[in-house]
């Protein structure tokens, strides 16, 4: 500010006579009898401005320059005060105590503002997880809708599982579609569950299930292959009744159904008289021969 005014104290000059002069004499021609004042009043007034100001700027740089001198003063004074304290401290041992409660301090400042940011983290995952709340609960709706449009697909596919399983064990099996938090979820369930044998005949209800749906589809595999796994520890009942189904849907829905055997699982007790399985072997595979391999490979 002491500059600031101190440069406005320069700038400020009396005006020069001749211009005033000048405007004066244009004063009187342009507003003739108008003009009341006379050259002198003029240069007289504009003169006292000019002193006005002078003098406001010079008090205002006194004023500023004795709070200056005031604060020097009074800063002198405190900081002869701290250091005689500092003194203090120092011949009773209490500076070291000082300086170790600084550094704790700055530590505890240090973790305050690391619990600031671990909060402010913590806000932002809860909007978040808010946020995704919102968007799972959305994407539940999408999909049970979804589902709702899509019933007369699955409803088939849970009868052809119920007609399936209720052909291999004469009790119709569950097919069960839901929809979770994750996602839809399948289940399928077979009275008397829980062999191995059982489990793997789900899969095949469940296989042949999809083999009957895909077929009539112009876009389809048209094919269902299972290994003979499928049928390990199956009841012999249950092997020659699966083969026959998956030979009567193939036949009647137009896929090609493809099994590997072994000579001794085939059920040939439970295919009865009218189901002569020569008519639906394509190729049988024996070591007993060179030529009984396939691809130059024996098995």
């Amino acid at each position: 500010m002491i500059g600031l005014y101190e440069q406005s104290r320069q700038q400020e000059a009396p005006a020069d006579d001749q211009v005033v002069a000048e405007v004066f004499a244009e004063a009187n021609v342009v507003l003739s009898g108008q003009v009341v004042r006379t050259l002198q009043e003029v240069r007289e007034f504009h003169r006292q401005v000019v002193v006005n100001r002078l003098a406001f700027l010079d008090g205002e740089i006194g004023r500023l320059r004795e709070e200056i001198a005031t604060r020097e003063t009074e800063v002198a004074q405190l900081t002869q005060q701290r250091a005689e304290r500092m003194r203090v401290l120092r011949s009773h041992g209490a500076l070291e105590e000082y300086n170790r409660l600084q550094q704790l301090h700055a530590v505890k400042r240090a973790e305050l503002e690391d619990l600031d940011r671990k909060i402010a983290l913590w806000d932002k995952l809860e909007q978040e997880q808010s946020s995704l709340r919102i968007e799972r609960e959305r994407l539940r709706l999408d999909a049970r809708a979804d589902l709702e449009e899509r019933r007369s697909g699955w409803e088939e596919a849970i009868a052809l599982f119920s007609a399936n399983s209720e052909f291999l064990y004469e009790a119709p099996g569950e097919l069960v579609i839901d929809l979770k938090d994750t996602g839809f979820q399948f289940d399928v369930e077979i009275a008397r569950s829980g062999s191995q044998g059982i489990n793997h005949m789900k899969v095949f209800c469940y296989d042949l299930m999809l083999a009957q749906m895909w077929a009539p589809k112009l876009m389809s595999p048209e094919f269902l292959v299972h290994d003979s796994i499928i049928f390990d520890g199956v009841d012999e009942r249950q092997r020659g009744r699966a083969i026959r189904l998956a030979a009567q849907q193939s036949v009647e829905r137009g896929f090609q159904y493809i099994c590997c055997l072994n000579s001794d699982m085939v059920p040939y007790s439970e295919l009865g008289d009218e189901f002569n399985l020569d008519d639906y072997t394509a190729l049988t595979l024996t070591d007993a021969t060179e030529d009984g391999g396939l691809l130059g490979m024996q098995f």
